[in-house]
């Protein structure tokens, strides 16, 4: 995981798909990458539905679009 973050603050990256399903493994760990994208202007897409990550992942998109504006 944190070698994607590392690409992930480092590549200009527009679009980016982690999609989840019922038996996701990612849940918690999509937080921190998605703090890696608070440098990234380029990011246009982003769709890390169905992986049942909760309100702290809400509170870190936030924070990322805030900062991107």
């Amino acid at each position: 995981m944190q070698s994607l973050i590392s690409i992930l603050e480092l590549r200009p990256i527009r679009v980016l798909r982690l999609q989840g399903g019922g038996s996701s493994k990612l849940k918690q760990d999509l937080t921190p990458l998605v703090f890696g994208l608070i440098n990234n202007k380029n990011l246009c897409e982003l769709d890390i539905s169905g992986n049942q990550t909760g309100d702290g992942l809400a509170v870190a998109l936030g924070k990322v679009l805030q900062h991107n504006k």
